[in-house]
């Protein structure tokens, strides 16, 4: 009996530790649930709130359009790079879209020449449209020479231009 009871009780043992494995992976996979729930969550945040700005560049691109170009350049100067290359990119394919010429190489004179590289160069970088949007990027100076000859201004005069 004794022999029996030591076997029964070996046996109980293993069954625990048995019971405790399963209880760790029923825990793991209740936490990786979790995570990937919390993932989802995520990822749909992620696609509203990209949904959201593409509406809201949508929107801003039109009125852009739709003023004279010197009072949206000086609207723009607030604008970060990253929200300038978007807003253009999507004022130039509003161009296409409808069959008609864009405005945007024209607003391109009109800034700073350095922004204006700058903005060319980001425009024409896929993978610099991707980088993450951020907050402290420089607004567009609005006292630097512009990049059209003409709308130079020297000394308080406007300079002569063809």
């Amino acid at each position: 009996i004794e022999a029996e009871r030591i076997a029964l009780e070996e046996e109980r043992l293993k069954l625990e530790e048995l019971l405790a494995a399963v209880k760790a992976k029923e825990d793991e996979l209740v936490t990786r649930e979790q995570g990937l729930s919390a993932e989802k969550a995520q990822i749909a945040d992620n696609e509203a709130a990209k949904f959201q700005r593409d509406e809201m560049i949508a929107n801003m691109a039109t009125r852009m359009t739709n003023m004279p170009p010197q009072d949206a350049v000086a609207i723009m100067a607030g604008f970060s790079n990253t929200d300038l290359v978007d807003v253009l990119l999507k004022m130039e394919d509003n161009a296409v879209q409808a069959g008609q010429q864009s405005i945007v190489p024209f607003i391109m004179t009109l800034l700073p020449r350095d922004r204006a590289a700058l903005i060319g160069t980001l425009m024409m970088d896929e993978e610099a449209r991707q980088l993450p949007r951020t907050d402290f990027e420089a607004p567009l100076d609005t006292t630097a020479e512009p990049a059209a000859e003409n709308e130079a201004v020297v000394d308080g005069t406007e300079a002569a231009g063809g």
